[in-house]
C-alpha cells in the first residue's frame, strides 16, 4: 500500500476554508457523569485531561529521484519536523533500492 494513501485514508478535504476550520478544530463527546468510588471520590477525578491539539503546518513535496509525494508536520515556531510521511528511513531504503536496479540495468546494458 502507499504509504501517502495509507495516511491519509479517511480525511476529507474541502476548498471551502470555513469548513477547513470547522474540521481542524477538536471533536470532544459530552463529558460522562463522574462515578461516586470509596471514600466520596468520583471517578473523574482519576481521568486523564483531553490534550489540546498542537498547532502545525502540512507541507507536501515531490521527491524527484523518488517520484513520490512527501508530507511533512511542522511545527509552526520552532519549524521542526513533527512527522513525515513516508519516513526518512523509507526514503534511504527506496533510495538505496533505486540505486541498485540503476546498477544491476547498467551490468545488464554492458
Amino acid at each position: 500500500m502507499n504509504p501517502i494513501k495509507g495516511a491519509l485514508e479517511g480525511v476529507e478535504f474541502s476548498r471551502d476554508p470555513e469548513s477547513a476550520l470547522e474540521a481542524g478544530k477538536p471533536r470532544h463527546a459530552a463529558p460522562a457523569p463522574a462515578a461516586p468510588v470509596q471514600g466520596g471520590a468520583t471517578a473523574a477525578a482519576s481521568q486523564p485531561e483531553v490534550a489540546e491539539p498542537i498547532p502545525a503546518q502540512i507541507t507536501f513535496e515531490v521527491d524527484s529521484q523518488l517520484r513520490e509525494a512527501i508530507i511533512k508536520i511542522v511545527d509552526p515556531k520552532s519549524h521542526d519536523v513533527i512527522r513525515e510521511i513516508p519516513s526518512e528511513e523509507a526514503q534511504r531504503v527506496a533510495r538505496a533500492y533505486l540505486e541498485t536496479q540503476h546498477e544491476h540495468a547498467a551490468r545488464s546494458a554492458k
